[in-house]
């Protein structure tokens, strides 16, 4: 989705990916497309957030569906956003907190999607 957002003129994207396959993709694709816009670490989330001091307009949350233990993350992306600022989640469980407002959600098979605000 980064990709698809430095494709309709995003600034810069920050990219965080743990997995090491994942992240040799991704760092082929961003040369390939030629995007000097946007940074992709080999990170977790976890590491990332704690010296993080960056604000967003947008973060997109897709945490791996087998381990809901990610999902415990969400409220705390709250800090990072900007005031106007958005949260695209991908679960495989209905979003039921109170945390965020949900302005769109969606389904497809067995994902749920949703637009999420602070």
């Amino acid at each position: 989705m980064s990709f698809e957002a430095l494709s309709r003129d995003a600034k810069f994207c920050q990219l965080i990916e743990a997995n090491n396959e994942a992240y040799q993709n991704l760092v082929i694709n961003k040369e390939s497309l030629g995007f000097t816009n946007c940074d992709i670490q080999l990170n977790t989330a976890e590491n990332y957030l704690k010296k993080n001091t960056d604000q967003f307009d947008i973060i997109f949350f897709d945490p791996p569906f087998g381990r809901p233990e990610f999902s415990l993350l969400l409220p705390s992306l709250k800090n990072y956003l900007n005031e106007e600022g958005l949260i695209y989640y991908e679960s495989s469980r209905p979003y039921a907190d109170e945390d965020f407002k949900i302005i769109k959600e969606s389904r497809a098979g067995q994902v749920y999607f949703y637009l999420l605000k602070k």
